[in-house]
């Protein structure tokens, strides 16, 4: 099992947010810690200044060898009339992956999320596997492409019509309302279609702010299970997170490390634990891009995925 982290969230704001030292701090804490693999946080396409802070963080964490997922997302506000904006972002982005030697590139994130209203796009799907085929002219012929399962609303599409020519599959996972067992049956379903192909890009107990246990030490016990289950299925995994964002209201909740630097419980858990069976980052023989997509589904205040 390769295990990665997301990081990164704590610069969304934008370039104001980063700090070098922070970074470099943290990013030897994963290194230490045995984490070869990285997900940077996605920033809206169309911030700039977002987009520029996440790709420092990403630079950084390539000089340091680390194996880096980075892409952007959708702007606030993504319909059929702003679409091909959203498109040529991505395509300049995919660009700058390539020549920065970003090892895989994420076409977005949750896309086709029908839990938000935001999102308003006629045939999400045809629309994103169009972008995906676009990029493949953007990148060397060399570095591959990927595609991420959609929400439970569009799982099933995903299952019936396949990935066509796209090379992998990422996945939003927490379960539903920190429902163990429904974590596992949502990979089960996906990797018996999918095999190897699928990889999990976030996951964590629960996806509401909220909805976490107050106690540190039950937030450790829950995260061992699936981390353990996850070992046992040999599935690449990215939990989520490692530093939160300070602009959303709990976003440290479902972060690793906690403002003031010490670690929460769970550290020791997915930390020092890491075999993945590859080199550094910038030791590896291939470099991949990867078009990533993923959903959740919200109701409410409470979130499933």
């Amino acid at each position: 099992m390769i295990t990665g982290f997301n990081y990164g969230h704590q610069v969304l704001g934008g370039v104001a947010q980063y700090n070098r030292e922070q970074v470099a701090r943290d990013l030897d804490i994963l290194k230490n810690g045995g984490i070869r693999h990285l997900r940077i946080a996605l920033s809206n396409a169309a911030y700039a200044d977002g987009v520029e802070a996440t790709k420092l963080v990403s630079v950084d964490a390539i000089k340091k060898g680390f194996y880096v997922i980075w892409g952007v997302s959708h702007p606030e506000k993504l319909n059929d009339n702003n679409w091909q904006d959203y498109a040529s972002r991505v395509r300049q982005a995919a660009q700058w992956a390539k020549e920065q030697g970003v090892n895989e590139f994420q076409i977005g994130n949750e896309l086709d999320a029908t839990w938000n209203p935001n999102i308003q796009l006629t045939d999400p799907i045809g629309k994103i596997k169009d972008l995906a085929s676009s990029i493949r002219g953007v990148v060397t012929p060399l570095m591959t492409t990927s595609y991420a399962v959609a929400q439970d609303s569009r799982e099933g599409e995903w299952i019936t019509k396949g990935k066509g020519s796209l090379d992998r599959l990422a996945y939003n996972v927490y379960g539903s309302n920190g429902d163990f067992e429904n974590f596992k049956t949502k990979i089960k379903r996906l990797r018996d279609v999918f095999k190897d192909t699928l990889y999990i890009s976030e996951w964590n107990l629960h996806s509401n702010w909220g909805a976490f246990p107050q106690d540190e030490n039950v937030r450790k016990t829950e995260i061992k299970k699936r981390f353990d289950w996850l070992q046992a299925q040999n599935i690449t995994a990215y939990f989520f997170t490692f530093r939160g964002n300070p602009q959303e209201d709990g976003g440290n909740a479902f972060a690793t490390i906690k403002p003031d630097n010490t670690l929460r419980p769970w550290a020791e858990v997915l930390l020092e634990q890491n075999d993945d069976g590859e080199e550094d980052g910038e030791e590896a023989e291939e470099k991949e891009i990867v078009i990533e997509f993923s959903g959740r589904i919200i109701i409410k205040d409470i979130v499933t995925k």
